[in-house]
Order: C-alpha cells, then structure tokens, then sequence
C-alpha cells in the first residue's frame, strides 16, 4: 500500500520543476511583456500613488484589480516584482483547479492532471511573464470557480473574489454570474438557471459605459482588435452599447452576413494561434487544439453535472459576446477559458487512458 503510493510524493515537485522550465523557455522566447498594454497599468498607477484617481475612476474602473494589484510594485519602482507574485499565484490556482477537478470528477488523479496541465499551459502561462490583466484575472476565475463549484456551501473568499472579478476586467460579469447563479442557486431548477444565464448576457449587452472606440470597432465589423478592413462609416452609428452596435449592423447588412461575422469572431475565440506570433510559437501552441475533444467527450461523462454546466454556460456567453464584439489579436480573451476546458479534458483523460490509481 505505501509502495502504490510513493510516486504521488514526485509529482507535484517534478510538475513545478516543469512550470519553472516552461517559464524559462518562455521567457527566452518571448520576453517580459512590459510595454504596450502595460505600460497603461503602470502609469495608472503611478498617478494613484500622486493621489490622481481620475483615471482609475474613469477609463481603468473596469481594470482597477490589477492597477491596485500593482501600486506597491510601482511604489517600490520596481513594477517587474509583480510577475514573481503572479507566478506564486498560477501555482495556488493550479492546486485549486485540481481540488475543482477532482470533485467534479470524483478522481484523483483527474485533478493531478489539472494542476499539471494549467501549470503546462502556454495559453495561460505566457501571460504570467507579462504585466497584463490576464494571469491575476485567470488566477481570480479558477479561486472563485473553487469557492462556489467545489463546495457544498460558498466559501469565505468568495465575496471578496467575486467585487476583485468585477472590477479586474470588462467581462467578469460572465464568470461571476453563472458561478454565483449555480454556488448561489443549487435548487434552482434548470429553466431558472438559464434565465439567470441569459440575464447576464443581456446585462453586458446592454451595458452603457462601453467606451466610443470601443463601439467604433464593432460597427467596423472588426473580427480581430484594430485589423479593420471596413472603415469610413461610422457616422451613422450614434448608440451607446453592443446591442445598439449589433441592431445597427443587422440593419446595415442583413442578418446573415451578421451571423457570418459572429461565427468568424466566435472561431477567432478558440483559436489558439496567431498569424501575428513567431513559428516556435504557433508550433507550441498548435497542440492545444486537442483540448476541444477531450473537453467535448468529458463534458458528455459529466453532462449531469451542475458545474460541468455552468463551465458550459460560461463558455457559451464568451463565445456570444465575443460574436457581438470582437477578438483581441493576442488570443488573451482565451486565456481565463482554458482552466475551465482543462475540468472536463482532465476528466474524459482520467477515464479513457489507463492510469493507475493508487
């Protein structure tokens, strides 16, 4: 009994010996992203710490989690500290992820397999090298997701997870709504729950602070961020949310090239590589596509699951919104997406490959 057990004692130890690797590899190949984006975070910050708060209260409201996550980095001047802390907290995200994976799954080498995977990720890791929303907003999903998914009851961080969510980037209503309506409502009946869902897509649908530019880039039938081939008419476009910018469109150009654009930015979404990174980069990436399989087959395991439910849930109103909006040409809108494939992948690859389990 204690030899079957033994290797277990290896492998977290060797899985973070391999992060450790994978981030070096990445940092050899890609850097430290800390200009562009990021140089916006900072300055933000800066102008906190000089007692401005316009900025923060204005344009970076939706973005406040990560200015605040930042001030003591910048107050030290020394903003590249914050990546050794995002680097701690992927690893508490990943051990979370795996206690996630293993109540829904039931196993528990599933969840082993979770933390190594999201530890593995390039999708997501690539992000903990840069000073960039994406790695805190992923660590904030996959905790939250923890507190409310594999849980009997809500935990006690989940409150305090849930206003740092809403406020560490635009689209965190999408995550903390389902998770909220299935921690929140476990004896909902199920039409209930899909109205909630529903609710909180209308919620960002209708939302009236997307900012002018923003709308401009909808209306511009954008599929990814800024590569418009469709300019010069915006004139006759004066709404003030995505549902205006949508019923403008549908009037402008029908409803099926609409729904053509929708699917090209939905698929935009689950695309891992990019014409814009390097061949090694693509090369890494290209992988990944085997998620979508794994993650189809472990969905139909668990397809009486309430979590796998709501995992589907929140993937289904990203890819909605992302239909009515548009992609961003980094692929970093994926990235808080990938641990929630990971649950149902690791699940389907607990069951269909013949590991031991002790």
């Amino acid at each position: 009994m204690l030899e079957s057990r033994r290797p277990d004692r290896w492998i977290l130890p060797a899985t973070l010996v391999a992060f450790m690797a994978l981030l070096f590899a990445l940092w050899r190949m890609e850097g430290l992203h800390m200009d562009k984006e990021a140089l916006k975070y900072t300055g933000c910050a800066e102008q906190v710490l000089r007692g401005d708060l316009h900025d923060l209260f204005g344009n970076y409201l939706a973005y406040a989690t990560y200015v605040l996550f930042l001030l003591p980095f910048v107050a030290l001047g020394a903003p590249i500290l914050a990546i050794p802390v995002q680097i701690g907290l992927s690893v508490i995200a990943a051990l979370a992820l795996g206690r996630l994976t293993e109540r829904i799954s039931g196993h528990r080498v599933a969840g082993q397999l979770a933390t190594a995977l999201f530890l593995l990720s390039v999708p997501v890791q690539v992000w903990t090298l840069a000073l960039y929303t994406e790695s805190l907003f992923t660590t904030l999903t996959v905790l939250l997701a923890e507190q409310l998914l594999a849980r009997d009851r809500p935990g006690r961080w989940t409150w305090p997870l849930v206003v740092l969510m809403l406020f560490a980037r635009p689209v965190g209503l999408l995550f903390v709504g389902p998770l909220l309506i299935t921690g929140l409502g476990r004896m909902w009946p199920p039409g209930l729950r899909l109205a909630g869902y529903a609710g909180v897509l209308f919620l960002a649908l209708l939302n009236p602070r997307v900012a002018r530019p923003q709308l401009d880039i909808i209306v511009n039938s954008d599929v990814l961020c800024g590569c418009t081939e469709d300019t010069g008419r915006l004139t006759d476009f004066h709404g003030h949310s995505v549902l205006d910018a949508q019923l403008h469109l549908i009037g402008r150009n029908g409803s099926g090239p609409h729904l053509k654009l929708m699917g090209a930015r939905m698929a935009s979404l689950f695309t891992f590589t990019r014409s814009a990174y390097s061949t090694t980069h693509n090369q890494l990436l290209a992988g990944y596509f085997l998620l979508y399989p794994f993650a189809l087959a472990g969905c139909w395991m668990l397809r009486r699951s309430r979590p796998i439910g709501t995992v589907a849930a929140i993937l289904v109103l990203h890819a909605i919104l992302i239909g009515c909006t548009c992609d961003e040409w980094s692929g970093r809108f994926l990235a808080p997406l990938v641990p929630l494939l990971i649950i149902p992948v690791c699940t389907a690859l607990d069951r269909l490959l013949p590991f031991q389990r002790s």
